[in-house]
């Protein structure tokens, strides 16, 4: 089976360093991190990207993507996508408007639900900043910098979700599960979602 594989190393503050990423056993690019007063940088072997911080935000990075924020401090809009919240912290919906070559919209929205008691892991739920830099990776690499830092984004949560529903102008309607498994302190071991194309996602912590 094709595996890809992160690792994250940190400095003594918790801060990310390094990231190495590996794809069936092989190197794919190494990042390093340099923390900055109002920015960050990522230093790749062949390119550098700088993320403009305020408020303790990321604003946007590499001259092309740029976040806004709600109130709360929770993100709004990136780029063509939409995050909506609810009232306990939790991200309620991600709404992309999407347009075939014909210009007619073919996509909406993906919607969460939750469990009713309310089930939260210890730590953060790293899936909820992947519905933001996945959409990054349309033109480039999974931001890294989200999954282990999403209170830099203003996505970290401590909830999770456990049903979606996508909404599809052409096919309709479909819904599928989220499900996961904890370890013994409460962390996010794996994550399953049913919706026939991604990974199984398998963490570590430390």
């Amino acid at each position: 089976n094709d595996s890809s594989v992160w690792d994250f190393s940190y400095d003594s503050e918790g801060k990310l360093l390094e990231v190495t990423f590996t794809k069936d056993g092989k190197q794919v690019r190494k990042s390093k991190y340099v923390w900055e007063s109002n920015a960050i940088r990522r230093v790749n072997e062949d390119n550098e990207t700088k993320y403009t911080l305020r408020n303790g935000l990321i604003q946007g990075w590499g001259g092309q993507f740029e976040i806004t924020y709600r109130d709360t401090g929770r993100p709004k809009q990136f780029e063509n996508r939409t995050f909506l919240w609810n009232d306990n912290g939790g991200l309620s919906r991600v709404s992309d408007e999407l347009y075939n070559t014909s210009g007619n919209k073919i996509y909406d929205s993906r919607s969460f639900f939750y469990n009713e008691n309310g089930k939260t892991c210890k730590g953060f739920n790293p899936m909820v900043p992947i519905e933001l830099s996945s959409y990054a990776a349309i033109t480039g690499d999974i931001e890294d910098l989200f999954i282990v830092h999403p209170e830099l984004v203003g996505m970290r949560t401590t909830q999770l979700p456990v049903r979606y529903q996508d909404i599809d102008i052409y096919s309709g309607n479909s819904f599928g599960n989220i499900s996961y498994s904890l370890d013994s302190e409460g962390y996010i071991y794996s994550c399953i979602i049913s919706d026939g194309y991604s990974p199984k996602y398998i963490m570590t912590w430390q």
